[in-house]
């Protein structure tokens, strides 16, 4: 099978809006620190600098495309990759652009 062949068989609408997505230096930034485990959205502000509500902004973005597990704790929300989402999003990248 061609290269042509496995590329086709993706959704590419959905890899273009992920890659769009995910293009964001702030969401790579949460991928980066949910990589090593997961955070709160207090821990994501202080690590990134940034305001509560971007982060949110960001965390629905990435949600949206499956990326992230979510579990309450009390009054905190704790993030985490979806290892199963992220590894498939990998995997569709590598097939489009890598070989």
């Amino acid at each position: 099978m061609t290269r042509n062949a496995k590329c086709c068989r993706l959704d590419l609408k959905f890899m273009a809006q992920a890659l769009q997505t995910i293009s964001e230096p702030n969401r790579l930034k949460i991928i980066c620190l949910l990589r090593r485990g997961e955070r709160c959205v207090c821990q994501l502000e202080e690590a990134l600098k940034i305001k509560h509500n971007l982060i949110c902004h960001h965390l629905k973005a990435l949600s949206g495309l499956g990326l992230l597990k979510s579990k309450s704790r009390g009054n905190f929300t704790f993030y985490s990759l979806d290892n199963k989402a992220y590894q498939a999003l990998l995997t569709g990248i590598n097939k489009v652009l890598g070989g």
